[in-house]
């Protein structure tokens, strides 16, 4: 049994927006929004 449902909050627009859009980008800040990208495949929505 683990978790299946995910709430995510944050206070800075651009990265809520880079974790949203599925295309790749060079900004400084993609290395962590792609790991969270991968993360949230493994929750349901």
């Amino acid at each position: 049994m683990g978790y299946r449902h995910l709430i995510v909050e944050g206070d800075s627009l651009t990265v809520i927006k880079n974790i949203k859009k599925k295309e790749k980008d060079k900004s400084v800040l993609r290395p962590i929004t792609h790991q969270i990208s991968l993360l949230e495949k493994c929750f349901d929505f």
